[in-house]
C-alpha cells in the first residue's frame, strides 16, 4: 500500500477524511489507533480514515498511532499486506495568562510585562492599538519598559492585544488573544523660571501648572548665599525666601518644584532659578580739604562698575553726574549720599558722607591809588584784621608780603597789575580777593617842543612849533600872550609888537599826568625904511627932495644923511630924517649937475642898539 504521512494538526483543527490506497486494485484496509486520544471518534475502521477535529486539552503535543493493515483477496483467498504505520499529533492550543492593565503617568518609566502561558515553549506576538502613550505599535515577547507619553490634559489609553503561538514539527499553532489596557495618565507641566533679584529681597514666586497639583519646593544650597530654604523639603504653592549675598558677583539657587496632580497624583518636576545679583560697589570722596564755604567742592566717585549715580547733597540739591562739583549754600553739617544703581540689574546701594561747611575768612581790601606814572607809592587796606589769620598780598610783579595791618608798596615800572589778598582761617579756609589790573602805571610823559623860528620880527611874528613828545596823549599850548592852543604841532603869529613870549606845552597821557616844556620866542620890532633911487628937483612940485624914508626900528637922534659925488666930494649932509637933499649943494645952494650920487645913512637899530650903516645910490634927474 502507498504509505501514509505522519499528520500534525492543532487542537480543534478539521482534519479530512484519510482514504487508504495501493498497488494492488481491489485491496481493502482495516485501521486501528493506539496512543492518546487525539479526537477520533473510533479507534479502529476499514478503508478509510473519517474526517475528525483534532484534539489536545493537555500542555504538551500528544501522538495517536495508525497501524493500516493492507488485504489483498482474489478468488477467495486472502492476502496480508505490508502494514503502513503513521502517527497524528495533535499540538496543544497555545494560551496566555491573564495580563492586567497598566495606568501610568506621563514621562514614567514602565515595569517589563512578562508575557506567560501554560504551554511550555510559547512565543508571544503583540499589537499595540495608540503608539501615542510611548509603547511601539507591534512586538514579540514580553513588553518591554517604555518611557509613558501623553502630551495631553486628559488620559489616553491603548489596547494591547497578545497572540501565542506554539509551533511543532513545522506546524505554528495560534492560540486565543488576550487584551489589556495601558492608561496614560497626564503629569503636571511646571515651566522653567528664571529670576532675578537683588540682596534682601523677597522671592515671592507662586507656583503653577497646566492641571491642578499640589506642590513641594525645596532649594539646592548655595555657601554664599544665605535665608535659602534647603530644608526641608516645604509644601506651599509659593516661594516665599528672603535672600541675601554678600559677593560682589551674581550667585545663582536653584529650587527644585515637584508638582502632583489632583486628579491622578502625577508627578511633574519644575526648575525656579533665583539669581541674586551683587550690591554695588558704592565709594566716593570729598576731595582737597578742609571745607569752606563759597568754595565748590569737588567729589571723587570711588564706585567699582558701571552704574547710574544720583548725588544728594542734604541742602535739597542734587546731580546726575559722575564726578560732580558742588557748592554749599551755608556753613553747616551736610549728609551727603551717593545712590548708585546698577543699569543691568536694578540694584540699587547707597553711602552716606558727612561734609562739614567751615566759615571762610573776609579778603576783601582796599588801596589808595589806582592810577598812576613813574614811582606811585600805594597804601593796601584789609577790610577785616584778626591776629589769628594768615595774610598773603600779592602785588601783581612777583612781590609778595606776609605783612599784616596797612601795607605800603612802592611801583615804578609801567604796566597793569593783578592785586590780591589771601586769607587763611584757623579751620585752614583760604579766600582770596583779587583786583584785575586794579593798579596801572603808565610811562611818565615828556614834553619836547621847539619852535621855528624862535627870533621873529613884529613885521612877520609867524612861528611854526614842532613837537616830538613821547608817552603822551594830549597837549595843551600856552603862548605867553594869552592864548592857547591844543594841536599836536601847532603855528602861531605873535602880535606885532617887540616882546619876549615864554611858550609852555604841556603833554598828557591818557591818565593825565603830564610834563611841561618851555620855549622863548623873541618878537623884535623890525627895521623899516625905504630909500628912492632917482628924483628931480626941477621945480614941478613933485619928487623935488631926496631923502630915505624910516618908519620904525631905529632910535631917534641917531641918523645921518651923507651924499657923495663921483668924485667923492661931500655935496649935502643932514642929522634930521625930516630934512631931504634938493640937489644943490655949498651955502649957496649951488644946483648939482644931473648924475649919479652916492648916499650914506647912518642910524641905530632900536631893538639892538646896533649901529648900522646902509651905501646906496641915487640918480639926479632934471
Amino acid at each position: 500500500m502507498t504509505p501514509n504521512p505522519d499528520l500534525i494538526l492543532c487542537h480543534n483543527q478539521s482534519q479530512p477524511q484519510v482514504v487508504f490506497n495501493g498497488t494492488a486494485s481491489g485491496s481493502s484496509y482495516s485501521w486501528n489507533a493506539t496512543g492518546n486520544n487525539v479526537g477520533l471518534p473510533v479507534n479502529a475502521g476499514i478503508d478509510s480514515l473519517n474526517a475528525f477535529v483534532a484534539s489536545n486539552l493537555g500542555f504538551a503535543p500528544i501522538t495517536s498511532t495508525i497501524v493500516v493493515s493492507p488485504l489483498f483477496t482474489f478468488n477467495g483467498v486472502s492476502c496480508p499486506g505490508v502494514k503502513d504505520t503513521f502517527q497524528i499529533i495533535v499540538n496543544p492550543q497555545p494560551s496566555v495568562f491573564a495580563l492586567n492593565n497598566l495606568t501610568l503617568c506621563e514621562g514614567t518609566n514602565s515595569q517589563l510585562v512578562n508575557i506567560l502561558g501554560p504551554i511550555g515553549g510559547t512565543t508571544f506576538s503583540w499589537t499595540n492599538s495608540n503608539a501615542a502613550v510611548g509603547l511601539s505599535s507591534t512586538g514579540t515577547g514580553n513588553i518591554p519598559s517604555f518611557l509613558a507619553n501623553n502630551p495631553t490634559l486628559a488620559p489616553i489609553q491603548s489596547t494591547v492585544t497578545v497572540t501565542p503561538l506554539f509551533v511543532n514539527g513545522g506546524v505554528q499553532c495560534q492560540g486565543q488573544s488576550t487584551s489589556f489596557n495601558i492608561t496614560v495618565n497626564p503629569a503636571p507641566n511646571v515651566d522653567t523660571i528664571n529670576l532675578a533679584i537683588c540682596p534682601g529681597e523677597n522671592v515671592i514666586q507662586p507656583l503653577s501648572a497646566n492641571l491642578p497639583s499640589t506642590f513641594t519646593w525645596v532649594a539646592i544650597p548655595n555657601p554664599l548665599v544665605i535665608n535659602e530654604t534647603s530644608n526641608p523639603v516645604q509644601t506651599s504653592n509659593t516661594i516665599n525666601d528672603n535672600l541675601i549675598q554678600t559677593t560682589n558677583i551674581p550667585q545663582t539657587v536653584q529650587y527644585n518644584i515637584v508638582a502632583t496632580s489632583l486628579a491622578h497624583s502625577c508627578v511633574g518636576n519644575g526648575v525656579v532659578n533665583v539669581v541674586v545679583n551683587p550690591w554695588p560697589t558704592v565709594a566716593f570722596t570729598a576731595l582737597n580739604p578742609p571745607y569752606c564755604d563759597l568754595t565748590p567742592i569737588a567729589f571723587q566717585n570711588n564706585s567699582i562698575g558701571t552704574y547710574d549715580y544720583l548725588w544728594q547733597f542734604g541742602d535739597g540739591t542734587n546731580s546726575y553726574l559722575e564726578n560732580p562739583t558742588h557748592q554749599f549754600p551755608a556753613v553747616g553739617s551736610y549728609n551727603v549720599t551717593l545712590v548708585a544703581t546698577d543699569p543691568l540689574t536694578g540694584c540699587i546701594d547707597s553711602t552716606m558722607v558727612p561734609v562739614n561747611i567751615s566759615p571762610s575768612p573776609n579778603p576783601g581790601f582796599s588801596y589808595s591809588d589806582s592810577i598812576g606814572c613813574g614811582l606811585l607809592d600805594v597804601v593796601f587796606t584789609a577790610d577785616v584784621y584778626n591776629p589769628t589769620w594768615n595774610y598773603q598780598w600779592s602785588f601783581g610783579d612777583g612781590a609778595t608780603t606776609q605783612q599784616v595791618g596797612q601795607v605800603g608798596y612802592q611801583y615804578g615800572n609801567a604796566g597793569c597789575y593783578d592785586i590780591s589778598l589771601s586769607v587763611t582761617n584757623q579751620q585752614g579756609c583760604t579766600t582770596t580777593e583779587t583786583y584785575f589790573d586794579g593798579i596801572c602805571i603808565y610811562e611818565s610823559p615828556v614834553a619836547l617842543i621847539g619852535a621855528d623860528p624862535t627870533w621873529v620880527t613884529t613885521f612877520n611874528p609867524f612861528v611854526q612849533f614842532s613837537n616830538s613828545s613821547i608817552n603822551a596823549t594830549s597837549y595843551e599850548w600856552n603862548f605867553g600872550d594869552g592864548t592857547n592852543g591844543y594841536g599836536y604841532d601847532p603855528s602861531h603869529v605873535f602880535p606885532s609888537e617887540p616882546a619876549d613870549f615864554l611858550v609852555s606845552m604841556i603833554a598828557l597821557n591818557e591818565v593825565g599826568c603830564s610834563d611841561t616844556a618851555y620855549i622863548n620866542i623873541h618878537v623884535e620890532q623890525t627895521l623899516i625904511y625905504y630909500v628912492p633911487n632917482t628924483f628931480t628937483p626941477n621945480n614941478d612940485e613933485k619928487n623935488q627932495v631926496f631923502k630915505p624914508i624910516l618908519t620904525e626900528g631905529y632910535k631917534v637922534g641917531s641918523y645921518l644923511l651923507r651924499i657923495y659925488n663921483r668924485w667923492g666930494e661931500l655935496v649935502f649932509e643932514s642929522l634930521d630924517e625930516n630934512v631931504g637933499w634938493d640937489g644943490s649943494y655949498g651955502p649957496k645952494g649951488r644946483n648939482c649937475q644931473t648924475g649919479t650920487y652916492t648916499w650914506v645913512l647912518n642910524f641905530q637899530v632900536l631893538q639892538t642898539q646896533e649901529d648900522k650903516e646902509i651905501v646906496g645910490h641915487v640918480n639926479l634927474i632934471k
